[in-house]
C-alpha cells in the first residue's frame, strides 16, 4: 500500500479554494479580489472618489455664478450647503463652475452712460454712418484719458465665459478714480494726430 501523498501547505490553491477569510483579507489590502481563473471573467468595478455634487446642484453653482458675476467662491460653498445641507471644498466649486466655461477674469471698466447720453450717442452714429473720407478729412477728433498709477479694479474679478469679454453683463461701469494718475489729451484728424500729455505733480 502506498502511503498517503502529502501536500505543500504553501501551495498556491486557486482563488475558488481559497477560503472566504483569506479572500476578504486580500479584497482589504489590494482593493480588489483574488485574479480569476484563466478564462475566466472578473466582476471587478474599477473604484474612484464618488462625486460630491449631482448634475442639479452643478447647475444651481453654475447659475448662482451668473446671476451675481463678481461673487467669490466662500458665498458659493455657503449656498451649497444651505440648499443641501452638504459641505463642499472650494476647489470642487472651481472645478463645476469650469466645467461651465465660467473662469474668473477682470471685469472691462468703462464710464457709465444714462439713457439720454446713450441715445444722443446712437443718433449722431447713425447720421453719420455714411460719411465719405473726404467729408471726414475736415472733422478733428479730441479726447481725453486719465490713466490711474493704481489699480481702478480693486483686484475685483468676475465670473464670465470665455470671449465674452465685452458684454454687458461683464462690465463694470465706474467713473471714480483713486490715488494719483496722468491725464492725457489727443486730437486727430483724417490726416493728422497730436498728442498732449498733461501730469499733476500733485496728484503724483
Amino acid at each position: 500500500m502506498s502511503p498517503p501523498k502529502l501536500t505543500d501547505s504553501s501551495e498556491e490553491r486557486s482563488p475558488r479554494q481559497q477560503p472566504e477569510a483569506e479572500v476578504g483579507v486580500l479584497t482589504a489590502i489590494t482593493g480588489h479580489g483574488p485574479t480569476p481563473p484563466k478564462g475566466g471573467t472578473s466582476r471587478h468595478r474599477s473604484g474612484g472618489r464618488p462625486r460630491v455634487t449631482t448634475p442639479a446642484e452643478d447647475r444651481f453653482l453654475a447659475l448662482s455664478a451668473r446671476r451675481r458675476r463678481s461673487t467669490t467662491v466662500p458665498p458659493l460653498v455657503a449656498d451649497h450647503f444651505v440648499a443641501s445641507g452638504r459641505r463642499i471644498f472650494a476647489i470642487t466649486v472651481r472645478r463645476r463652475l469650469h466645467n461651465a466655461g465660467l473662469y474668473a477674469r477682470l471685469p472691462v471698466v468703462c464710464v457709465p452712460l444714462n439713457g439720454r447720453q446713450r441715445r444722443t450717442r446712437l443718433c449722431w452714429a447713425r447720421e453719420h454712418v455714411s460719411w465719405t473720407r473726404r467729408q471726414w478729412a475736415s472733422v478733428v477728433f479730441t479726447d481725453e484719458s486719465r490713466f490711474t498709477l493704481e489699480s481702478d479694479s480693486g483686484h475685483l474679478l468676475i465670473w464670465r465665459e470665455q470671449r465674452t469679454r465685452y458684454n454687458q453683463s461683464n462690465t463694470l461701469e465706474r467713473h471714480s478714480y483713486r490715488g494719483g494718475g496722468i491725464m492725457v489729451f489727443g486730437q486727430g484728424s483724417h490726416s493728422v494726430v497730436t498728442l498732449i500729455c498733461m501730469c499733476s505733480m500733485e496728484e503724483l
